[in-house]
């Protein structure tokens, strides 16, 4: 059983439900992810967060944690808990708009969405929030002269880990 906490609450999770001060940092895209088990416990504490492994580490220490490199897993992969909580697929589209700046609408997605299925999600919002006026969804597409963009987890994910290695 995986128990997923705020990087914050972290700690004293950790002491209130398995009664132990130890927690695992390793890597993960965008930061960090820490977790602790108990020997005895099918019980993982899980959280990820956007401090590197030396910064967390810092951060659990002084809140009474041991911190150790590595990772646990109930099942021996810890696929699961490196998984985004809310794994979604990002879609941004610009438009043309009759004011003098363009206009852009962004939406999530469970799955991988199409470029058609982005769009159509955004006509019917718009026909909706009476943002347009009801007109075919083919000349609505043409007059807003659209552009889709879709992002995956992964792509987001990389976007954090270049900016992370990245000087500043």
């Amino acid at each position: 059983m995986t128990l997923r906490v705020p990087f914050i609450e972290f700690a004293p999770t950790v002491k209130r439900v398995l009664g132990i001060a130890d927690a695992y940092i390793s890597a993960h895209p965008g930061g960090s992810l820490v977790t602790s088990a108990s020997a005895d416990s099918a019980t993982v504490v899980v959280a990820v967060c956007r401090e590197t492994t030396e910064e967390a580490k810092v951060q659990l220490e002084r809140q009474g944690l041991a911190a150790w490199n590595g990772a646990w897993a109930v099942d021996g992969s810890i696929e699961d808990e490196l998984a985004p909580p809310f794994p979604a697929h990002v879609a941004a589209v610009a438009y043309r708009t009759s004011e003098d700046r363009p206009g852009l609408w962004v939406d999530a997605f469970d799955g991988a969405p199409s470029e058609v299925a982005v769009l159509e999600a955004m006509y019917d919002e718009f026909i909706k929030s009476g943002q347009i006026d009801p007109l075919p969804f083919e000349a609505f597409i043409e007059k807003a002269k659209v552009n889709v963009v879709i992002l995956s987890p992964e792509e987001q994910a990389a976007f954090i880990t270049q900016k992370k290695a990245e000087p500043c």
